[in-house]
């Protein structure tokens, strides 16, 4: 059942070659002639065609511009479902992008889409992209009252008005899928390379090159230009890292062998269940058939969490309460950026958004840049300590995926050496080396100004010295009945016994110890408590 639309015929458009294949295929069809084409009436067409046809469970009813608002009041009045719907280019309203007030005055513009819709199987809506005559929110809503999307189109002439438009003839009769047998299919140049507005490839939008004919059946075909789902090519990219010039093979097994698998995976945890799992796959398939040396590309996974707003809730463009990047580097800094988003909380957590804690960062890079102007002969070994200690802790951190308790380190080497008077050159410059992973940008501004050549990344990562980074001291609590009292500092050697002398031996705490001890608690290393009456 094919129905054509205002001033149609059904020896216009489309019409006559998906007319001439449907008869060649042994279909048949019936294309009226509807009266008044030229100032319709909706109600009077439908009832023609509902006295002149018969209707079955196999129909497929075709309908093209105002033809469609007649399907519309058609399929609400059926006594039986139809097999298939084809809109092509369609109204729900009578508003288009020219001036036809015929059109207006076709219906009363009231349509039953629950009726429509129970009397009809599949539905297809089909869109010219350009939207010259009907307007996109038509065809979006038209789709949305029979329960599916558009599949929006690049017909041979706006308003699906070619003789022969490839898409209208797919979805009446399609031969099914068809696989190229010419290989290899030579793709056309390619201008602009930007996303569409459908998602489509930029294949999609070359009219000569997705135009084509059916290699079975010879009549005008539309080529498929997502071949491939959205993860081929990020499934097995990093083999291609490992030996992207090989023309013979996607890598050398020698190479493979050596790099893989992969060290470390990062990701937020949507990637579980999309690229992780899909790449995983893709590795497992080419384990099985000898293609790479390990059944696991990924030594390691480790998630991220999210960066919420100040009040805890998601980031929302609806909510106004997004961060924009580019406005914090203008303010603060890249590195004050980069460096407070590892600093915020445990990498593995969501955590909200502080104003105030950018600008914490932002004086701390600042202090780095005061210390490189007041460099030292000679440090005290609080700070010598200070720095080794910051080492380990800032390399152990690292790998442990633990950035904010590294900055953190970070931030208090730098308090130590203000405190005491500041560092030597070599210290500092050991400084930038475990900075610059966190702040490129500072601790490469601070190595040109020390004299440095190159980038401090080339500098070799420093090995903290354990014998200088050991306490030699060991700061104790002292409680008599549970409550502080004192503290005390003795020698990180000093037996049990040796502490609870100093202990009792401290002024504050001898005043609280009239009476001898019933209990006396030790936690090793810190703390000691006296129980008395």
């Amino acid at each position: 059942m094919l129905i054509h639309g205002l001033n149609g015929s059904p020896e216009a458009d489309f019409f006559p070659k998906l007319i001439e294949r449907l008869v060649a295929d042994g279909h048949e069809v019936f294309a009226p002639q509807l009266p008044s084409a030229s100032k319709p009436s909706v109600d009077e067409q439908v009832e023609y065609i509902l006295a002149n046809t018969t209707f079955t469970e196999n129909t497929i009813v075709v309908g093209h511009s105002l033809g469609t608002v007649v399907m519309h009041k058609l399929l609400a009045k059926l006594s039986v479902r139809v097999a298939k719907a084809v809109f092509v280019d369609g109204l729900v309203e009578s508003r288009i992008n020219i001036r036809r007030p015929e059109v207006a005055e076709s219906t009363d513009w009231v349509f039953d889409f629950v009726a429509a819709r129970e009397h009809v199987g599949d539905v297809i809506v089909l869109g010219d992209r350009t939207a010259s005559v009907i307007p996109h929110e038509q065809n979006e809503a038209l789709a949305k009252a029979y329960g599916t999307s558009v599949e929006w189109i690049h017909p041979g002439e706006d308003h699906f008005c070619a003789d022969d438009e490839p898409a209208v003839m797919h979805h009446v009769v399609p031969s099914g899928w068809q696989e190229v047998r010419d290989l290899p299919l030579e793709l056309p140049d390619v201008e602009r390379y930007q996303p569409t507005d459908t998602g489509e490839s930029p294949l999609a939008t070359i009219a000569s090159f997705v135009t084509t004919t059916c290699p079975t059946c010879g009549s005008a075909a539309r080529r498929e230009t997502d071949t491939m789902p959205n993860w081929a090519g990020s499934s097995w990219y990093f083999l291609r890292y490992i030996d992207p010039h090989n023309n013979d093979a996607f890598a050398s097994v020698e190479k493979l062998k050596t790099w893989m698998p992969v060290d470390v995976y990062n990701g937020g945890m949507e990637h579980t269940t999309l690229h992780l799992l899909y790449s995983r796959f893709w590795n497992k398939v080419l384990f099985d058939r000898g293609l790479v040396p390990t059944s696991e590309p990924y030594a390691r996974r480790h998630s991220h969490g999210l960066i919420m707003a100040e009040d805890g809730t998601k980031m929302s463009k609806s909510k106004g309460n997004v961060v924009n990047p580019d406005d914090i580097v203008g303010a603060f800094g890249a590195d004050t950026l980069r460096m407070y988003e590892v600093f915020m909380g445990p990498f593995e957590e969501p955590v909200p958004w502080s104003t105030n804690g950018v600008v914490g960062v932002r004086r701390f890079l600042d202090k780095v840049v005061r210390l490189s102007e007041h460099l030292v002969p000679v440090e005290r070994t609080e700070v010598t300590k200070a720095l080794h200690k910051t080492i380990a802790k800032v390399t152990d951190d690292i790998d442990s995926f633990r950035f904010n308790t590294a900055v953190a380190a970070l931030m208090t080497l730098a308090n130590s050496a203000h405190e005491h008077g500041g560092m030597t050159k070599a210290s500092f410059t050991t400084f930038l080396s475990i900075l610059v992973p966190f702040a490129p940008h500072v601790a490469n501004e601070c190595y040109e100004r020390l004299g440095g050549t190159g980038f401090v990344e080339e500098v070799p990562w420093p090995i903290s010295d354990a014998e200088i980074a050991a306490d030699r001291d060991v700061t104790i609590a002292v409680q008599v009945n549970g409550k502080l009292r004192g503290i005390i500092v003795v020698p990180v050697e000093a037996n049990e016994a040796t502490v609870i002398a100093a202990a009792r031996a401290d002024e504050n705490v001898a005043k609280y110890l009239t009476d001898e001890p019933r209990k006396t608690i030790v936690v090793g290393g810190k703390l000691i408590n006296f129980v008395v009456n």
